[in-house]
């Protein structure tokens, strides 16, 4: 005969189960994530990167967002979409990008999480 301690015990365990199932998303594990590369290129003149992941369809056809930001702010400030490589670029005002710090970052797609890339700095100029 089981102890009302082993009983009790063994109830808490099943509640925790239960409560862990319900609060799970449905799609836990199945949406694929990535990197997302930012760099400027040596000219000076276009932003872009390439967004790499396990999952093909998460390369091709994704929206990437430019943010810009100066003392801590960042806001949207362009956007493209990945070419069949994964590849993107975005062209500066007038030809040239901003001093500034910038980062990326490729939106929800079905299957496929969000992606940031890292923050980089850039002075202006050609990069050197």
């Amino acid at each position: 005969m089981q102890s009302l301690k082993t009983r009790a015990g063994a109830a808490a365990l099943a509640a925790l189960t239960a409560a862990a199932i319900a609060v799970a998303p449905a799609d836990a594990g199945t949406a694929a994530g990535g990197k997302l590369t930012i760099q400027v290129n040596e000219a000076g003149s276009k932003i872009g990167g390439k967004m790499t992941s396990n999952k093909a369809s998460c390369e091709r056809n994704r929206r990437v967002k430019l943010f810009f930001g100066e003392m801590g702010a960042f806001r949207p400030v362009a956007m493209d979409q990945t070419n069949e490589d994964g590849r993107w670029s975005i062209g500066g005002p007038d030809g040239s990008i901003p001093s500034g710090r910038y980062y990326a970052k490729a939106t929800r797609k079905d299957g496929c999480k969000v992606v940031k890339s890292e923050r980089i700095s850039y002075e202006g100029g050609p990069v050197r």
